[in-house]
C-alpha cells in the first residue's frame, strides 16, 4: 500500500468512527453538576480561579493583539495575477531526442480516435520517446494526424482518421497548458467544426493532453493565431467554423449535455466484499462499468463515491481523474493496482483497513476524464454498479439510455435511471413523428439516491416497418408532465 492508500484510508476509517454512536453522559450525573451542587468542596473554588485566569488572558490577548494591528496597518491583499498562454511567433520544428519513459506504468503512447456519439477512444502508436512534454506532444500529434479517414467500405480502428489537411508546428508548454500550433494553408483546415464537441477538436485535445501534468489544450494557428476550424466553400470562399478562442480541457469537449457529480452517498447496510469486475464498451460505447458484489447486505449499501482530479506526479498510475469508492465493509478481493488502459479506465487500485469498530474498503478508479457518472444497484446478490461514461446523446439528469438493438419488431433496451416507483415509460415514433407504441419498464430500485438498472425487452408494432425513434423519459409525480426524455434512433424491419 503506498502513502496516498494510506491517508485516504485513514480518512475513510476517520470518518467511520466519527459515525459511530457516542456514549453520553447525563449534565445532572456529571462531576461539574456535583460540584455546582456542592460548592463547599475543594473542586469548586479551583474551577472559578481557573475561569477568572482564563479570562484574565484572553483580554490581554485581545488588546495586545489590537495594539499590534494598530501598529502594523491593514495588510495589503495581493492582487491575482492570470497569466496569458504564451503565443508562438515562429513554427520552428522541434527536434525528437531519445528520453527516458514516464513514471508510472500507464501506456502513454497513445493517440485518441473520435466516434460518433461517444468521447475519443485511446489508441496505440509507437515512437513516442522524446525527452521534454513538448516534444512527446509534438510526436503524439504528428502520429495522430498521420492516421488518415477511412472510405466508407474500408475497415479499421480509427474510421474518422484526422480528416484536415493542418500540421502540428510547435509545441508550448506554460505550466498544465499546452499551447498546440498549427500550420494551416490558407486558413482552410478542410474540416468544418460547428461547436467546441467536434470530433476534430476533441481528438486533438485528448491526444496534446495525453502527457501527465498537462490539464488545459490551446489550438493556434500559423504561428499564434486563434484557429477557426473551417473548411473551402463549394464555388470558393470558407465556411464560417468555429472560432477558438481559448484553452479547453477534455471535459469541455466531451458532448454531454449534463456535467458529472463531484459526490454520492447512501447511509445504508455494511457488510463484505465478496467479488468485483469491470468492463469497458460492453455496456455501451465510451462506458466503463464497475461492479462491487457484497455479502451479508440485503438491501441497500452503505457506500461514499467522491470524483477528484487526481495528481500525476504523486500518483502516475492513476490518470487524471479519480473516482473513490469508500466502503464500510471487509474485503476478500485482493489489494493493489490493476493497469487497464482501456478509455475512460486507466486502473483500478484497491486497499483495505481492518479499524475498530469499523473496517474500510477503499477502491479508486483511474480515468482519462469525468464524464457524467452514476451508481446503480442490482439485488440478488447486492451489487453495487458504478457506469461511467454514457452515449453523448441518450444523458439525463436522471435518465440514462444504453441500447436499443432491434432485431426484427422486438427491441432490446438497457439503461438507469433515478424514477420515483422505478417507473420509465417509453413510447415509439414512426419516421413522420407519430406515436405508434407506448409502455413502461420497471428498473432495479426506485424512490432512492440509487440509480435502478433496467435491461429488458419491448416489441414493436407488427404493421410498421422503417426509420422510428424509441423515446425514454420519467413522468413527473408533480404535474404528470415528461421529463428526463432521451431519444434513440432504431430501424424497425
Amino acid at each position: 500500500m503506498n502513502e496516498q492508500d494510506e491517508k485516504m484510508l485513514g480518512k475513510a476509517l476517520g470518518r467511520a468512527v466519527e459515525a459511530q454512536p457516542v456514549r453520553e453522559t447525563r449534565f445532572e450525573e456529571s462531576r461539574l453538576a456535583a460540584e455546582l451542587t456542592h460548592p463547599g468542596g475543594f473542586g469548586f473554588p479551583l474551577f472559578r480561579f481557573a475561569a477568572a485566569a482564563a479570562v484574565v488572558v484572553l483580554v490581554l490577548g485581545a488588546a495586545y493583539v489590537a495594539q499590534q494591528r494598530t501598529l502594523q496597518g491593514p495588510g495589503a491583499t495581493p492582487t491575482p495575477t492570470q497569466s496569458a498562454p504564451a503565443v508562438v511567433t515562429s513554427p520552428t520544428p522541434i527536434p525528437s531526442p531519445t528520453g527516458t519513459p514516464l513514471p508510472g506504468h500507464l501506456n502513454h503512447s497513445v493517440v485518441y480516435c473520435a466516434r460518433n456519439g461517444a468521447p475519443p477512444f485511446a489508441l496505440d502508436v509507437s515512437g513516442i520517446t522524446g525527452a521534454s512534454p513538448e516534444t512527446r506532444i509534438q510526436q503524439r500529434l504528428e502520429a495522430l494526424q498521420a492516421l488518415r479517414p477511412l472510405g466508407p467500405t474500408e475497415d479499421g480502428p480509427c474510421p474518422m482518421g484526422f480528416p484536415s489537411s493542418a500540421r502540428i508546428a510547435r509545441v508550448v508548454v506554460n505550466g498544465d497548458l499546452a499551447q498546440v500550433d498549427y500550420t494551416v494553408p490558407g486558413d482552410d483546415w478542410q474540416h468544418d467544426a460547428m461547436s467546441q464537441y467536434d470530433p476534430l477538436i476533441a481528438e486533438i485535445v485528448f491526444t496534446a493532453s495525453e502527457e501527465p501534468g498537462i490539464r488545459q489544450v490551446w489550438i493556434t494557428q500559423n504561428g499564434g493565431q486563434a484557429a477557426q476550424v473551417r473548411a473551402g466553400r463549394v464555388g470558393g470562399g470558407l465556411t464560417p467554423g468555429f472560432l477558438i478562442k481559448s484553452a479547453d480541457a477534455r471535459e469541455d469537449v466531451l458532448g454531454y449535455a449534463v456535467t458529472a457529480d463531484s459526490s454520492f452517498s447512501v447511509d445504508g447496510n455494511t457488510g463484505n466484499v465478496s467479488a468485483t469486475r469491470w468492463s469497458v464498451d460492453d455496456v455501451a460505447p465510451g462506458v466503463a462499468r464497475y461492479v462491487i458484489e457484497l455479502a451479508g447486505v440485503a438491501a441497500e449499501p452503505k457506500v461514499n463515491v467522491t470524483a477528484t482530479r487526481n495528481n500525476e506526479a504523486a500518483n502516475p498510475d492513476l490518470g487524471k481523474w479519480v473516482i473513490a469508492i469508500t466502503l464500510e465493509a471487509g474485503g476478500a478481493t485482493a489489494s493493489g493496482t490493476t493497469v487497464i488502459d482501456k478509455t475512460p479506465l486507466r486502473s483500478i487500485s484497491i486497499a483495505h483497513g481492518i479499524g475498530n469498530p469499523v473496517s474500510v474498503t477503499l477502491i479508486q478508479l483511474g480515468l482519462d476524464d469525468l464524464r457524467p457518472w452514476r451508481v446503480g444497484y442490482l439485488a440478488n446478490p447486492t451489487r453495487l454498479v458504478i457506469d461511467i461514461g454514457a452515449p453523448t446523446s441518450t444523458v439525463a439528469a436522471n435518465l440514462v439510455g444504453y441500447k436499443a438493438e432491434v432485431s426484427g419488431k422486438t427491441i432490446h433496451v438497457t439503461g438507469a435511471a433515478r424514477a420515483f416507483e422505478a417507473h420509465v415509460s417509453w413510447r415509439i415514433k414512426d419516421s413522420s413523428g407519430r406515436q405508434i407504441a407506448a409502455g413502461g419498464i420497471q428498473g432495479s430500485i426506485g424512490t432512492s439516491p440509487l440509480w435502478g438498472i433496467f435491461d429488458t425487452t419491448i416489441t414493436a408494432p407488427q404493421n410498421y416497418s422503417g426509420d422510428a425513434s424509441l423515446e425514454l423519459f420519467l413522468v413527473s409525480a408533480k404535474d404528470g408532465s415528461d421529463t428526463n426524455l432521451v431519444s434513440m434512433a432504431i430501424q424497425l424491419r
